[in-house]
């Protein structure tokens, strides 16, 4: 990870996305990081929704997140 990508790892609210979902049922941000790269990802509505029921909740798809991009390198 580069300067840049990592400060806006580190910018990512992880509490606040999983509070917001679960008391909203909406993110608090369109983007998740990738746990490889720390890439951020676009990720809402339908597309965020799958990528959950692929992991199984909200905090296992922020833990284990790997983006296409590493997984194709």
């Amino acid at each position: 990870m580069n300067k840049e990508t990592n400060a806006v790892v580190e910018a990512f609210d992880k509490a606040l996305f999983i509070q917001q979902y679960h008391s909203t049922g909406k993110p608090s941000q369109k983007k998740i990081p990738c746990t490889v790269t720390g890439r951020m990802v676009t990720a809402f509505g339908q597309n965020l929704q799958a990528k959950i029921q692929k992991y199984g909740s909200v905090e296992a798809l922020l833990e284990g997140f790997v983006s296409r991009g590493a997984k194709k390198a």
